[in-house]
């Protein structure tokens, strides 16, 4: 918590110093008029309706920025789960009759991949096929458009009116949607995919396509003009008349108070902006580039080895099914009787219900033992 109070980077405080000091150096002149050239005496009514009005604006605010940050993460998850569904359907469903069919597979599921890695930079308006962390991956992947220049497009810097309704360039991560349908529906075609695993293979990429779309909803939709507009308009005019209800109570001591106030409300409203678009560089934003190396990572882990078949595994010396409560191997409980098995199964669950005791139960025991 230490670490956190003291820390300035990634907080608000580089954002509204500026604003603060402005409040504070006119809270200033005012305590300063009071003082020496006419005392000011205000009615706290307006003052205190002012404040209620803000406090719901600003609290509604926060609430629906930081409801599209959490629905930014939702969606990467979404991706996550679905890349892996992917994979996990292509590698272990589509039969190998050759080397072909392996380079296939794992191109595809190298596509996959890609997938994430081209949604994040599409997400940061980045619109190249030619990103290192992109280009590995896409392989000999045609493309649908020509290739841009890799520069960034430039920023939006007014989110106030501008909805984000322009013109991209290419829309990388959707291609990659087409290629890996075109590839389901060849593997389907030459029979090294069962009919019966299709709809789930072209659910993932179905589940891709819709999280690409509502990314695009929360990246496009920017908070409504009239209301942005209508909470500055607000909170400026509470802070600015804050001090002539301060300074007959507080005198000298209104300046700190404005300060902190204003402090707390700006930086409530600053930190609105930063999260309501969550898929930049700032130190606020979703770390997209972990998301993405650690799917990569992931799924090469999976595809460095081919999986072994299930006879491969379970009947071996080292299966032991029924563990704890009998310690022969798969190979030796596969050469019993059927009856005999059975009967193993029904003894290991009745132990079971004899070992597993209530945390209580396990209490008292040793008690008992302690005792004695």
């Amino acid at each position: 918590m230490a670490n956190l109070f003291f820390r300035l980077k990634g907080t608000v405080i580089t954002k509204i110093w500026w604003q603060v000091i402005l409040y504070t150096i006119y809270t200033t002149g005012i305590v300063a008029f009071h003082f020496y050239v006419q005392k000011l005496k205000f009615e706290q009514t307006l003052i205190s309706l002012l404040g209620i009005v803000l406090g719901l604006l600003l609290g509604f605010r926060s609430s629906t920025a930081y409801e599209r940050y959490s629905e930014g993460r939702r969606l990467w998850t979404t991706v996550t789960t679905s890349i892996r569904q992917f994979t996990r359907l292509i590698w272990v469903s589509v039969k190998e009759n050759g080397a072909k069919d392996l380079v296939e597979k794992k191109s595809a599921v190298n596509l996959a991949v890609a997938f994430a890695f081209a949604t994040k930079h599409y997400l940061r308006r980045e619109f190249s096929y030619d990103y290192e962390d992109l280009k590995v991956l896409l392989g000999g992947a045609p493309k649908f458009s020509g290739s841009p220049s890799g520069k960034k497009m430039p920023e939006i810097k007014d989110h106030l009116v501008v909805a984000y309704d322009i013109n991209t360039p290419s829309n990388i991560p959707l291609e990659i949607a087409y290629h890996l349908s075109a590839y389901v529906k060849a593997v389907t075609a030459n029979g090294t995919l069962d009919s019966g695993m299709v709809l789930l293979v072209n659910g993932a990429v179905g589940s891709l396509t819709d999280t690409l779309g509502n990314f695009e909803k929360i990246l496009r939709t920017p908070i409504p003009l009239s209301y942005a507009a209508h909470l500055y308009h607000i909170l400026g005019i509470y802070l600015l008349s804050l001090p002539f209800q301060l300074v007959n109570t507080l005198e000298w001591y209104a300046i700190p108070c404005l300060a902190f106030t204003g402090f707390c409300l700006l930086g409530i409203l600053q930190i609105g902006w930063e999260i309501e678009n969550p898929f930049g560089y700032d130190d606020n934003d979703l770390p997209l580039d972990d998301y993405c190396w650690t799917i990569r990572h992931e799924v090469e882990q999976i595809t460095s080895t081919k999986f072994k078949e299930p006879e491969e595994w379970i009947m071996t010396m080292e299966n032991q099914p029924l563990v704890p409560y009998c310690k022969e191997n798969a190979i030796d409980l596969s050469n019993t009787t059927l009856e005999d098995l059975l009967n193993k199964l029904k003894e290991a669950g009745a132990l079971s219900m004899t070992k597993h005791k209530t945390r209580k139960e396990w209490e008292r025991e040793q008690k008992k033992k302690k005792k004695i």
